[in-house]
Formats: C-alpha cells, sequence, structure tokens
C-alpha cells in the first residue's frame, strides 16, 4: 500500500469536505480526529495534499482522488478534468482574440458543444484540478479567501502538444505518483509545481555531468548563454553541465584535462556541438564530437553563423538544429528534454534565454557573411526583451538587450495605455533587472477597469518601460497579467508577462 490507513483516511476526509463542502479542511481538525502529525507532512510532501497557509488547511490535489479510495470520489474528478480539457482545446482552438478567460466563459462554450453541457459545479472542479497540470494554463487566479475556485485563467502556448485529453489524467497520475511510490523521489516543499520539477530533474544514478557542451573558447559568450537557456528551460542545475570556457562549469583544479574529457565526453548524456566557424577549426571541438559519434552516443548538433549543409564528415549524417533559429532552439529544449526525461518549464520563463542565444548566434552570421564590398559598419537593430520574473514581494523587470541600454522609468497601465502610477528607475547594461513597485500595482490593481476580475481585482494590464539607446529614447510597452496569489497565508499580487521588440 503506497499509503497507511491512516494516511488515506486523512486524504479521503480532505477529498469529501471539498466536494461536499466546497472549502479546505482545516489543519486542526485533522489533527485532533486522527493524531498524525507526520501523516499530514508526508501527504504534503508527496503531493497528494496541497497545504493552505502555513499548516491552517489543506486541498486535495489529484493523486488525493486517485489514492482516497472512493470511486465515486475519483470517477468524478477524471470526467471532471477530461470535460475542461475537451472544452479548453476547442475553446483555445476559436478563441483568438481573447487572452483571459474565466469559468462563465468556460460554461457558454461548453453549451454549444453538448447537448447535454456539464453543471458549473464539474467545470469549476475540473478546472482547479487541471492548474497541476503542464502546458494547458499559463495564469490563474483565484477568488482572495477562497483558493479553491479559479476566478481567471490564460492558456499556455505548449497547450497545443497536448495529444490525448482523454490519456492526460492517468498520465499525469503516473508522473505524479513517483513521489508515493517512491519515498526516496518525495519533496520536500511542493507549494509551486517548479520546486518539484528541480528535485526530479536532479537524476543521482548519473556519475558526472548530464551535458557536456563542446564549443571553441573564442565562443564563450554563446555557450554561457546556451548554458542560462538549459537551466531555465529543463531545470539544469550548474553541477549538471560541463562547459570547459565558462567559470562554474569549468573542469576541477588539478586533473589532467585530456584525461578527464575523453571520460566525460563519453559518460555525458547528452553532447551538444556548438558548431560555429570557430569551433571547425579547433581540434579539440572536432575530436570531442568524433570520439561521441564513434562511440554511437547521443549528439545534439547545435550551429550558429554555419549552414547545416555545409558541414562535412561525420557530422554531415547527423541532424542539426540552429541557434539563428528561435523555433529550433525551442526544439532542441524539447528533444533534450525528452532524451534526459525531463520536462520543459513554461516557454515565457525562458523566452528572453532564447532571444539571447539567438541574438548571439545572428551576431556570429553577421560576421562571417560574405561582403566584398563595405563601406561602413552595419550596426544590428536593436533586440530588447523584456519580462516580469521572479515571486512576489521580490518581483522585477529583467531586461535583456543585444547592446547597452538605459531605463529611467516605469509605467503602470490599464489596457487601454492610461497610466495610472509611474516609477522613477535607474538601470544601463545589456542585462539588468528593475524592481517592480507594488504601491505602484496596488494602485492599478485597485484601479476600476472594464477587464479586472470583480471578484479580485486580477485582470489584464500594461507595463510601459521607458528605455534609451544609442541616442533615442523610447517607450516600450508590454502587455502583463495580474494575478492573485498566496505565499504561506499572505495574499500577492503577482504579475506575469514578458515580450520581445525586434528591431525596434
Amino acid at each position: 500500500m503506497p499509503l497507511s490507513d491512516t494516511e488515506r483516511e486523512i486524504t479521503n476526509t480532505v477529498v469529501q469536505t471539498f466536494l461536499g463542502e466546497d472549502k479546505a479542511t482545516p489543519h486542526k481538525i485533522l489533527l485532533r480526529r486522527f493524531k498524525e502529525p507526520t501523516a499530514l507532512e508526508h501527504l504534503v510532501r508527496t503531493v497528494v495534499l496541497a497545504q493552505i497557509g502555513n499548516r491552517d488547511a489543506y486541498l486535495p490535489r489529484v493523486l488525493a482522488f486517485h489514492y482516497c479510495g472512493d470511486s465515486e470520489a475519483l470517477s468524478k474528478a477524471k470526467n471532471a478534468v477530461t470535460v475542461v480539457l475537451h472544452v479548453l482545446q476547442n475553446l483555445f482552438d476559436v478563441s483568438l482574440d481573447k487572452d483571459t478567460f474565466t469559468p462563465a466563459d468556460l460554461e457558454q462554450h461548453a453549451q454549444k458543444m453538448y447537448d447535454s453541457p456539464p453543471s458549473l459545479e464539474t467545470i469549476n472542479l475540473g478546472l482547479f484540478l487541471v492548474t497541476e497540470f503542464a502546458n494547458v494554463l499559463s495564469t490563474y487566479g483565484s477568488a482572495v479567501g477562497g483558493p479553491t475556485k479559479i476566478t481567471s485563467f490564460g492558456f499556455n502556448d505548449n497547450f497545443v502538444t497536448v495529444k490525448s485529453v482523454e490519456e492526460a489524467w492517468d498520465e499525469h497520475v503516473r508522473r505524479q505518483s513517483i513521489y508515493v511510490e517512491s519515498p526516496a523521489q518525495s519533496v520536500e516543499n511542493m507549494f509551486e509545481k517548479e520546486t518539484a520539477m528541480e528535485s526530479r530533474n536532479r537524476p543521482d544514478a548519473h556519475a558526472g555531468p548530464l551535458v557536456l557542451i563542446s564549443h571553441s573558447s573564442k565562443d564563450v559568450e554563446l555557450a554561457a548563454a546556451l548554458i542560462d537557456l538549459l537551466k531555465s528551460g529543463i531545470g539544469l542545475l550548474a553541477d549538471q553541465i560541463r562547459c570547459t570556457s565558462v567559470d562554474g562549469y569549468r573542469l576541477p583544479v588539478g586533473v589532467n584535462t585530456e584525461a578527464k574529457l575523453r571520460e566525460e565526453v563519453n559518460a555525458a548524456a547528452v553532447v551538444i556541438g556548438l558548431v560555429t566557424p570557430n569551433s571547425l577549426s579547433s581540434h579539440y571541438v572536432m575530436f570531442e564530437l568524433g570520439a561521441r559519434w564513434g562511440a554511437n552516443l547521443f549528439i545534439a548538433p547545435l550551429t550558429a553563423g554555419i549552414e547545416a549543409g555545409k558541414l562535412r564528415g561525420p557530422l554531415s549524417l547527423i541532424n542539426a538544429l540552429s541557434a539563428n533559429s528561435e523555433a529550433q532552439l525551442y526544439q532542441l529544449l524539447g528533444d533534450i528534454g525528452n532524451h534526459l526525461e525531463l520536462r520543459p518549464q513554461k516557454p515565457e520563463s525562458y523566452l528572453r534565454n532564447v532571444s539571447a542565444v539567438k541574438t548571439l548566434a545572428d551576431a556570429i552570421a553577421n560576421a562571417t557573411k560574405d561582403t566584398p564590398v563595405r563601406v561602413a559598419p552595419v550596426e544590428e537593430k536593436l533586440r530588447v526583451a523584456i519580462s516580469a520574473e521572479g515571486t512576489p514581494p521580490s518581483q522585477v523587470l529583467k531586461v535583456v538587450a543585444n547592446r547597452s541600454v538605459e531605463v529611467s522609468r516605469v509605467d503602470y497601465m490599464t489596457t487601454g495605455e492610461a497610466t495610472i502610477s509611474s516609477d522613477d528607475v535607474s538601470g544601463q547594461g545589456g542585462k539588468f533587472e528593475i524592481p517592480i513597485n507594488y504601491d505602484c500595482v496596488s494602485q492599478l490593481w485597485n484601479t476600476p477597469r472594464s477587464d479586472r476580475n470583480h471578484a479580485d481585482h486580477s485582470g489584464p494590464a500594461k507595463i510601459g518601460i521607458t528605455i534609451s539607446a544609442d541616442g533615442d529614447t523610447k517607450q516600450y510597452i508590454v502587455p502583463v497579467q495580474m494575478v492573485a496569489m498566496f505565499l504561506g497565508s499572505a495574499a500577492h499580487r503577482k504579475i506575469v508577462g514578458s515580450k520581445t521588440f525586434h528591431g525596434s
């Protein structure tokens, strides 16, 4: 039995309270009835129950329905998730002019799809549970003081990759149940799914780095940007990556460089060959890639400034992807994630890293173009990526540009671009962060808006960032979503959103 009898009874109590009374089960009630505080802690660690506040109360997760022992409750939850995923899939396909939706939108759309439409109760249950599923929702808001109700949501772009709605529940249970079936895999804190993913992304059975980046030392900037992309995109940690030219990822001091690289190039689960004009003339890079190819081990060639058709020798036999293409960089993450059995993170969380890699790769391509007649150097157009990062109350606006820029002002605006509050700031460079001003966010949050969620004031907004570069000053406007969330027992307002400005 993956759960003890007491743990199963606790789980069923939380499930029945949720289904019957639409509320979380208080900690004190469970403690007084079952007198098993360690059982409660175990159920939270193994992703069966969600803890609200500082052990104030508990809500059921998908695994709670799976393990509660009540077949009727399990059938009800599984059906609700399947129905909601069907409706979401259809709504995603037909709603091209809207980014934020409510349960009422789902209910209305379901009425168009079904002769006997599902009840609002079914929709609310399914929507509550699919917030756990990867690649379905990018943002969602819940009623302040009532986390059992999802009040608004937006789609994750990767929703298009969901292949089978009917199998989604079983696949999710299969992935999550590892925390229950294998105690060594349990996590200490499952407040956010990202924490669990970080724990899952450490295959401790693998000796040495998981990923080795074979590259020329002359391409150190591109290699460093690729490392950032791997860390943010599929959750790799520093000790899982080897990149000999980048600080923090070098070989240990005192080792025989040639012998250690020979060992690691065959031991790594993935070798990424960063193929540039510099690496093609590097004997070490060609040796590493040739050794890997000769051993018939997985290799991922990534070109920058070189067309794949111009590769020679063994590399010409392997399908290569290009760092000069954002789409192929996304594919690279997906393919490596599949090989390592790691699920990619939300695309919006690593959009800026994709942009940074492509910008550096484009610079290599531009530098190697044949230009027989060159009157004056042509400067690459300004490219700026802006994203909201972190968790309240310490969120920041991260700015990444392909050359030095300066930020002087941040405006907090409605979707109609009416400025509600402003903040004079100071930031300069090619990559830096500006703290989000929560006084300004609060003013915008409480401003009457036509697209404001009346239950908790969440909803879409915009942030204007005034940026100067090369003597020109311009305001860059980023669409964002304001979302209600809880950290412990405290309510916060989270800003979600990002945008890349090309040639602006």
